[in-house]
């Protein structure tokens, strides 16, 4: 595009070209004249704003906006760490009706820059639908779930705990004529359809499939291949756990009242386990357990929420949630909110750290904090919280199939219709799903038309909690 000779002298062009836009808005010459004055004076910075005045007067001009991709390819390529130049080129490739080009460029000039505000701009052109797939919408089946709730651990939280997180998030529950079985994120399956259920086994930290539901239900574990082990189970389903500190033995509560589940381990070092009701004791009687006394039971000593434990110190009357550290020991240097079910408040929810309360207890439920968020229910609608109590979501979604966020991205519903959110709550894909599920590698699970395929949410989770540009 430098071939492009000005006949004036720098100084003179720029006065030229800047009256000539002044007087023709519209004439294509004035900005690529003042943009190449500028630039043979040394200032790119003032060629790219000139150029990007440009593409907005003449956006259908083809001609000019190829001269102007001409032009910014000289000002990258002189100033590779010029973000404004990476910016302007894809303003260009929009104009031209190549989104998906001026995205490549963008995430190009952000490998080479690092610089946010290149990456804000990405987010501001992700498109408003997916339009890139690992698989296509072409499976059949009546529901695909994550098999891991928030309600039993949060998708993301264990990953630094669990020795294998692929073995739980790279396949999911897949529910075709009342039976279920496992689907990988490549399409395939992994446990035939022919299961009752699919359940995480807390206590072995592995998954379990059952083929007869209720008390007698007989279970086994899988191993990391997805096979069936040899052994089987008789409990039904695992209600909850609690932690016994007299005599360092983890409880398991079931259908039929209490067993001891696992033990003897030590107090500093306990496994995961998760706290149905919200309560905490001192102790657990060792006959004749009784859930109305456990319930009112006010002496509180620790207290597990799913993937986190807590403790409250008595002298400072506060309660301070620990953190598990890769090793699986508990690390109080870290604390987050922890939630709590108020007895004295008709039962109502909130959270608190240490001894404040960040959100009132005035929900009807709420979940864990995982990447600093927490979905919690309020007058039959889903808002998601921020670690300060402030709710991110103030219109609120759908309540029901609930999720938390992983990898930055939260699939929310309204009106029965699904789409994705960000950790700011800013939506990046409008409700226009039958279903979304959890990101895992960038991938999701999505409904469309009555099938389901696999998104590339790639570029949304590396992208879409940047900053805005302008």
């Amino acid at each position: 595009m430098r071939q492009l000779c000005l006949p004036l002298a720098q100084n003179q062009a720029v006065v030229y070209f800047d009256k000539l836009i002044e007087v023709e808005p519209r004439n294509p010459r004035g900005y690529t004249g003042l943009a190449l004055a500028y630039i043979g004076r040394g200032n790119a910075d003032n060629a790219i704003d000139t150029l990007r005045d440009g593409v907005k007067e003449l956006s259908d001009d083809t001609s000019f906006l190829n001269d102007a991709v001409s032009i910014f390819e000289d000002i990258i390529g002189d100033e590779p760490s010029n973000p404004d130049a990476y910016i302007g080129i894809a303003e260009v490739y929009v104009a031209l009706g190549d989104r998906d080009k001026a995205i490549d460029l963008l995430e190009k000039g952000y490998e080479a820059t690092n610089i946010e505000k290149i990456g804000g701009k990405i987010k501001d052109l992700l498109p408003v639908e997916v339009t890139k797939w690992f698989i296509e919408p072409s499976i059949e089946a009546d529901d695909i779930q994550p098999v891991i709730s928030i309600f039993d651990y949060p998708l993301k939280a264990w990953d630094s705990i669990i020795e294998n997180p692929d073995y739980f998030f790279n396949v999911s529950e897949i529910t075709i004529g009342g039976k279920v079985g496992l689907i990988d994120n490549s399409g395939d399956i992994r446990l035939p359809v022919e299961f009752d259920k699919v359940y995480f086994n807390r206590a072995s930290e592995s998954l379990a499939v059952e083929r007869e539901q209720g008390n007698n239900g007989r279970w086994k574990n899988l191993n990391e291949d997805y096979s069936l082990s040899e052994g089987t189970y008789d409990y039904s389903e695992i209600e909850t756990f609690a932690w016994n500190f007299f005599d360092n033995r983890l409880y398991m509560f079931g259908g039929n009242g209490y067993e001891t589940f696992f033990g003897p381990l030590s107090a500093e070092t306990p496994i995961p386990v998760s706290w149905t009701f919200n309560y905490d004791v001192t102790t657990l009687p060792p006959d004749n357990f009784d859930k109305e006394t456990f319930h009112a039971t006010q002496q509180r000593r620790w207290h597990f929420n799913r993937a986190y434990g807590a403790t409250f110190d008595s002298n400072a009357s506060s309660w301070v949630n620990l953190h598990r550290r890769a090793d699986g020991q508990l690390d109080g240097s870290r604390p987050s909110p922890v939630e709590f079910s108020s007895p004295w408040n008709g039962g109502k929810s909130g959270y608190v750290t240490g001894n404040k309360i960040i959100a009132a207890f005035d929900f009807d439920r709420v979940g864990p904090f995982v990447e600093e968020r927490a979905p919690v229910a309020k007058d039959r609608a889903l808002y998601y919280l921020a670690p300060d109590g402030k709710i991110i979501t103030p219109d609120g979604y759908d309540l029901f199939d609930v999720y938390n966020f992983s990898e930055g991205l939260a699939a929310m519903s309204k009106n029965g219709l699904w789409g994705v959110i960000n950790k700011n709550g800013e939506v990046l894909i409008p409700c226009q799903y039958e279903a979304v599920r959890p990101v895992y590698h960038g991938k999701a699970w999505v409904k469309s038309n009555g099938k389901w395929g696999v998104a590339d949410l790639t570029t949304y989770v590396k992208f879409g909690n940047m900053g805005n540009t302008s």
